[in-house]
């Protein structure tokens, strides 16, 4: 019956749901509230109407359902086309072009965590430095422990001379994983431009063991070569 139906068409939809990735699970329940609606609308007109205005009511429900999955389908393949094309723009050096596309992707995609990593990265390049901070930001609220977008941040205080905020920042990328060769590097970066300069020697003795390049550029950056 009309019951049973119901039930079988709400678990489907629920089946489907456990296969998806989390960014569509929002588009599923969309569908199938429009779909649920869609069916108490029918049923409320049922008494008024003939048996083939009924059919041609589910054709068209159907029809508009799937013309939805079409075009939400179509947003999330343009946004990968964007995503894809920008970083091809990244590896080339051609970083206005990256921003432009990876604005198009972070205004169809608020949570996209690679593509505000990226824009991060791009203005960062540019020495854009406000709008770096404002993209790595919102990376963190959305995950905190993100080591690239908070190294990018560190690297935009130390760039603004905020040394004080880079030093946290770096810290908390250590707290997270110790063994972030660059996050010991920036710090003892950020130590030596402070006059911290046994601290900035600490950093180089962890480097020696995680990365002796990175700790041989440090050497040099404190003994000022």
């Amino acid at each position: 019956g009309p019951h049973n139906s119901h039930s079988h068409d709400a678990n489907t939809f629920e089946r489907y749901q456990n296969c998806m990735p989390a960014p569509m699970i929002c588009i599923t329940e969309c569908l199938r509230d429009a779909y649920h609606i869609s069916r108490s609308v029918n049923a409320r007109i049922q008494d008024k109407q003939g048996k083939g205005q009924r059919n041609m009511n589910r054709k068209t429900t159907l029809l508009s359902l799937i013309l939805l999955v079409f075009f939400v389908f179509k947003g999330m393949a343009l946004s990968d086309g964007n995503l894809a094309s920008a970083k091809k723009c990244i590896d080339v050096g051609e970083y206005k072009k990256a921003i432009g596309l990876l604005k198009k992707v972070t205004k169809k995609e608020p949570s996209n965590i690679e593509a505000w990593t990226l824009l991060g990265n791009s203005y960062l390049r540019l020495t854009k430095y406000k709008y770096a901070r404002k993209a790595y930001e919102q990376v963190i609220r959305n995950d905190p422990e993100n080591e690239e977008a908070l190294l990018g941040l560190g690297v935009t205080w130390s760039s603004l001379r905020k040394h004080s905020n880079a030093i946290e920042v770096f810290k908390k990328i250590i707290e997270i994983n110790p063994k972030n060769a660059k996050a010991h590097f920036e710090l003892g970066v950020s130590y030596d431009r402070t006059a911290r300069l046994s601290d900035a020697f600490e950093q180089y003795e962890i480097l020696k063991i995680l990365d002796k390049d990175l700790a041989d550029k440090l050497y040099h950056i404190i003994l000022g070569n």
